[in-house]
């Protein structure tokens, strides 16, 4: 039931809040499989959510290929630069920007991959320590992020951080292959 689903994210919810070791960080190649292996295993439906058609990810050999170049990227080369959210050193979730221009613009990607931590808070706190740290590391002057029209947790999230809304659009973008209409948010340091 409804009241069962509630009280269940509250009881989590109040059992992560106690835990005293949440924190970002740097993604690390070990990181890598429970990534991939989180776009992999999202069914149709959740796809369909986050507004990604699966039948256009990438491989897995070429995911690692490319998780591997970047890793070992500068940062003021980096083509895309991940941040890991963990919580007693489990990774619940993740937050990447690419397109970056050092000292400008980039655009943010956020995934919170457990789904019994969504609507509990940690998505927003999670996001708003990685916002800082991006800011802080790239010297960015915007970020922007382009969630499905269709997610509105992830565009309510976004709202809480700060971003304002933009606008919506169809355009491809050049990160994933959407198939949703997109709704563009930014945020200016």
């Amino acid at each position: 039931s409804a009241a069962s689903d509630v009280y269940k994210r509250q009881t989590i919810s109040r059992a992560i809040r106690s835990t005293v070791n949440a924190r970002i960080r740097e993604l690390k190649l070990g990181d890598v499989d429970g990534i991939i292996a989180y776009f992999l295993r999202l069914s149709a439906a959740e796809l369909d959510q986050i507004g990604l058609d699966g039948a256009s990810l990438k491989i897995e050999d070429d995911w690692k290929n490319w998780f591997e170049k970047i890793l070992y990227q500068p940062l003021y080369k980096a083509s895309a630069y991940f941040l890991v959210w963990d919580i007693d050193n489990a990774m619940v979730g993740f937050t990447f920007v690419d397109r970056i221009v050092y000292g400008g613009d980039a655009y943010l990607h956020m995934y919170l991959i457990q789904p019994q931590l969504r609507k509990s808070g940690y998505g927003q706190k999670f996001l708003q320590q990685s916002i800082k740290t991006l800011f802080d590391q790239f010297k960015f002057d915007d970020l922007y992020c382009e969630p499905s029209a269709t997610n509105t947790q992830a565009q309510r999230t976004l709202q809480d951080c700060g971003f304002k809304y933009v606008k919506t659009h169809n355009q491809p973008s050049p990160d994933f292959a959407y198939k949703a209409p997109l709704s563009l948010w930014r945020l200016t340091n």
